[in-house]
């Protein structure tokens, strides 16, 4: 008999994102709870986060570039005991290099912007929303208020920028921060901006309230009402919903059988 597991009742907007591009991922992490090994990459953006977001409770005067440096040396304090450290078993060289890339990380985020210009309200703010019963919940890097006092909600990236034709999908986490802000606060941000720090890009959107960038949540929230012993058979029937319901939002005109939802599955079974 296979094993079935807990349904999870909230969500991040991480999390939908690691469902977008890989459903066994997303099974593995958020239903199966499978335990995870921390990745070097990660930790250096967990790093940077953490003494950008330092630097940050500053007043703005302070936040020099040496300020930015003294926080990151704390960061780094912070971190090498735990297990996202120890976890890497990183070896002399390979730590050297580490934390020589957080430096190098520090620096290009400070030729992006300055941050004495930021006039930010929060930093690693904790937003949450209901959603079709379910929770919406994470961490804003920033927010801040424009020139015109408009919100903007800043996410810091440290990883390779996306191509131009990838870039709406990669606002769509900032979207879902819009959401919950507003919930909470009553507030719609004016714009969501992604910054990519190690490539020095900027990502800049007028945000709207448009339900197509929820509506999929929507659909992912479906599989709750699957009930079957067979957790696979759940999985794979939530999966062919998300498939056959989004390509019907964005192209109603396309009826997909079912024979072509599972050339679809076949084809992704990298996942």
């Amino acid at each position: 008999m296979s094993e079935t597991f807990a349904v999870p009742d909230s969500l991040s907007p991480s999390s939908t994102s690691t469902f977008q591009t890989c459903p066994l991922q997303f099974r593995f992490q958020n239903i199966q709870k499978l335990p995870q090994p921390p990745s070097a990459a990660a930790v250096k953006g967990n790093v940077v986060h953490r003494a950008l977001e330092l630097l940050f409770g500053l007043d703005a005067p302070n936040r020099t570039p040496q300020a930015a440096h003294q926080f990151l040396a704390q960061a780094k304090t912070e971190f090498e005991p735990t297990y996202d450290i120890t976890g890497l078993n990183l070896s002399e060289v390979e730590a050297a290099k580490f934390w020589a890339d957080c430096t190098v990380l520090v620096d290009k985020y400070l030729q992006m912007e300055d941050p004495q210009t930021i006039n930010n309200i929060d930093v690693e703010l904790w937003v949450t929303a209901p959603l079709q019963g379910f929770l919406l919940r994470g961490f804003i890097d920033r927010v801040e208020r424009d020139a015109n006092g408009g919100i903007v909600i800043s996410d810091y990236k440290t990883g390779k920028a996306p191509r131009a034709n990838d870039v709406d999908n990669k606002m769509t986490q900032l979207h879902m921060y819009a959401y919950m802000l507003n919930e909470m606060r009553g507030e719609m941000p004016a714009s969501i901006q992604l910054m990519y720090i190690k490539d020095g890009v900027h990502h800049h959107l007028h945000h709207y309230h448009d339900n197509r960038h929820h509506l999929w949540l929507h659909l992912l929230f479906r599989y709750h009402r699957l009930h079957h012993q067979n957790q696979d058979l759940i999985f794979l029937k939530f999966v062919n919903t998300i498939l056959q319901e989004q390509l019907y939002l964005f192209h109603p005109n396309i009826l997909l059988q079912q024979h072509q939802i599972e050339q679809l599955l076949d084809s992704q079974r990298m996942w």
